[in-house]
């Protein structure tokens, strides 16, 4: 078998040859003659076509741009009148506030036409601790805004700026609102609180909807950080989309004079064209956009004929030149023929070539000295050279890269035997390479002999460590298991043994027969275990019944059931979650939880409590239910803690302590199922914590 390098060789020098016939000069000239003025006359025509489109084109974006900016300057003064008049009654809460206080009436202050809260969800003032006391509407006492953005701003910023929010679900109101606030400020600079004023989106909205841009156009209000506080595309509201990824915000931002753009939406990935405005004394931007594809739907039918005539008179060209280019080609068949065969030839050494350079696999090309002559990527990466020191090094350096040696300091595999086998087997031998001790790289290693004069042998190599991990795994865990059931079967065995005398006395009789109960519920309880573990991995949560589980109830439900062991108070369970509830199957949560408390009072056989404590948090808005288990036993070491899931491992080896090491492996795969997580800290000498945290459900 020639390598690569000597095939790519061999057909680069036959299409060489190949290139001798050429085509008679005479007709290859009158062919590029007769397609050039074709091809001219056809660019001429599409070139005419071209410039009317533009200028079509060109017409329409003038006259959208003139429309645009009349829009934009209408949303523009409809907002500025809108914002003006709410910014006005925040500076009447802020002096109203200011001068007297919790006595502020806005209710009356609306009935005497001092306030129109007609485009207003609602008006009031939170205090200094973020707390909602005045309102125009009634105010429930408690009522904590503190975490509010609207709030939290004025308590880093001492100065009377205006602050407009992002739409949101008004605690107070129970609205959709965009929250307008400004900082209240006492005579010696001591922050009283904020006036706020709740503007209604909708009043935006019903407003845009009147004026008639399409059904992709959009009209919107934007703040500086990007965020919509009102965005309308034809039928549809969307409030708090981000418009900072776009490539023009910042020029929006930076620029107080109005401009415009066309650009791919970064919301809703459509072509409009934008113009913006921005609107003085307040931090927002008035947006306006028509959809491209709109704008040029009015000359879209006369371009459309016009392009038809242009193709057909294109056709006409072609008809004509393909026509006198049929009398040439009995001319150049022949030497079609003998390029398109190179051109296969020479696809098939690329794809040779892609195939070596993309395969997983390692392959390594040995001259007739038997040195590395070509070697693909995958090899270098499998034995850990780079590329180029790999080339010309012979078969003993070759086997040291291996890596693995026997007892006896020989290479473990060598390639004189193996290119003897492979004469012995039509010319192929294969081997695995397995290093002794921890695994780390396992080889497979594929010979075969080539006839070439160039090549005298080619190796294929194939990382199977995956593989051969996996077959040690499953040899150990069934070693294990025959392991743990081979101690309660002798005893079983040894005890059945001295029933069957006939002089053995009463006592020893029922000592056996109460060992042989014991070791057969060991067994059972292994064996339960292991077909637990197989269902779990077999069917995952398909054999589950989902219910609605009260940890609380749960877990105080196994602590009155469970056996303590003699003198041990049971477990003692507290915490705010007690209450909450998860999706789950009730059995195998308490399953998971009884392991888990049954564990406690193993390992802490000197004594003292197993607490229990449920709480509930929050990840990224998500409710979880976190449930931790302590105890103050022998505890862990760090080697200990980070074998705990292993199946049938024990940290206690002495056999002190019952058990089959499968309770924390099942335990965690029921949690998983789930969608929960388990971990444990642990410190030896000092005690455990096992703390499993599910999703809420509500």
């Amino acid at each position: 078998m020639p390598d690569l390098r000597t095939l790519k060789i061999g057909f680069v020098s036959g299409s060489a040859n190949h290139n001798i016939v050429k085509k008679p000069t005479s007709v290859r000239w009158l062919l590029v003659l007769l397609w050039s003025f074709a091809a001219g006359l056809t660019a001429l025509t599409w070139l005419h076509v071209s410039q009317l489109e533009r200028d079509a084109r060109e017409r329409e974006i003038i006259a959208a741009k003139r429309d645009l900016s009349n829009l934009s300057r209408l949303m523009q003064e409809h907002a500025v009148r809108t914002l003006h008049s709410a910014d006005q009654v925040l500076r009447f809460i802020q002096a109203g506030y200011k001068s007297v206080g919790m006595r502020l009436d806005l209710n009356k202050q609306i009935d005497l036409g001092v306030i129109d809260a007609g485009i207003f969800n609602q008006i009031g003032v939170i205090n200094a601790a973020g707390i909602y006391v005045i309102g125009n509407q009634t105010v429930t006492p408690h009522i904590d805004l503190s975490d509010r953005e609207h709030f939290k701003v004025h308590l880093k910023d001492t100065g009377d700026q205006i602050f407009i929010s992002k739409p949101m679900l008004g605690r107070a109101s129970g609205k959709w609102s965009i929250q307008m606030t400004r900082r209240i400020t006492g005579r010696n600079g001591e922050f009283l609180g904020v006036a706020v004023v709740s503007l209604d989106p909708a009043y935006f909205s019903q407003f845009y909807g009147e004026l008639d841009i399409g059904s992709n156009g959009l009209m919107a209000l934007y703040g500086l950080d990007g965020l919509a506080r009102v965005r309308k595309i034809g039928a549809e509201n969307n409030f708090s989309s981000d418009m900072s990824r776009s490539p023009y915000f910042n020029q929006m931002v930076s620029s107080m004079a109005p401009g415009g753009f066309t650009t791919r939406s970064v919301v809703d990935h459509i072509e409009r064209m934008y113009f913006y405005r921005r609107i003085p004394d307040f931090p927002i931007i008035v947006l306006a956009a028509i959809e491209t594809r709109m704008m040029h739907m009015h000359s879209d039918s006369e371009l459309t004929a016009l392009k038809t005539q242009a193709w057909l008179v294109t056709l006409l060209i072609i008809i004509v030149s393909a026509t006198l280019t049929y009398y040439f080609k009995s001319v150049l068949r022949f030497v079609g023929a003998i390029q398109l065969a190179q051109s296969k030839i020479e696809d098939q050494v690329q794809q040779l070539d892609t195939v070596f350079q993309l395969s997983p696999g390692g392959f390594l090309s040995f001259d007739p000295e038997h040195r590395v002559s070509f070697a693909n990527p995958a090899s270098s990466s499998l034995l850990g050279m780079p590329l180029n020191a790999l080339i010309g090094i012979g078969e003993d350096d070759v086997e040291r890269l291996f890596g693995t040696h026997s007892d006896t300091g020989q290479p473990i595999i060598s390639l004189a035997t193996l290119r003897s086998d492979a004469r012995q087997h039509s010319g192929t031998a294969f081997r695995k390479i397995v290093p002794p001790g921890p695994l780390k790289r396992a080889l497979a290693i594929q010979m075969r002999l080539s006839q070439s004069a160039s090549v005298s042998q080619i190796l294929h190599l194939r990382d199977i460590t995956l593989e051969t991990e996996v077959e040690l795994l499953k040899s150990e865990f069934l070693a294990t298991a025959a392991h743990e059931l081979r101690t309660p079967m002798a005893s079983i065995y040894g005890f059945s043994e001295i029933l069957l005398q006939p002089d053995t006395d009463d006592d020893l009789r029922k000592e056996a027969a109460e060992i042989i109960y014991r070791q057969s519920g060991v067994m059972v309880t292994i064996l339960n275990e292991l077909l637990d573990l197989a269902r779990i991995e077999s069917r995952g949560d398909s054999d589950f019944k989902y219910e609605l589980v009260t940890v609380g109830g749960l877990i105080t439900d196994i602590a009155h059931h469970f056996k303590t062991p003699a003198n041990r108070q049971g477990p003692v369970i507290s915490g705010a979650g007690l209450n909450a509830t998860v999706k789950g199957d009730k059995s195998k949560l308490r399953q998971a939880f009884l392991n888990v408390i049954s564990n406690a009072y193993k390992y802490s056989p000197g004594g003292g409590p197993v607490q229990v404590d449920i709480q509930t948090t929050s990840l990224d808005g998500v409710g979880k239910v976190e449930v931790s288990v302590r105890d103050f036993g022998i505890g862990m070491t760090e080697d200990q803690l980070g074998r705990i899931f292993t199946r049938f491992y024990r940290a206690d080896t002495s056999g002190a302590v019952p058990g089959t090491g499968l309770g924390l492996s099942i335990t965690k795969d029921i949690i998983a199922l789930h969608k929960g997580e388990i971990k444990v800290q642990s410190q030896a000498g000092v005690g455990s914590v096992v703390i499993i945290t599910l999703p809420e459900s509500s």
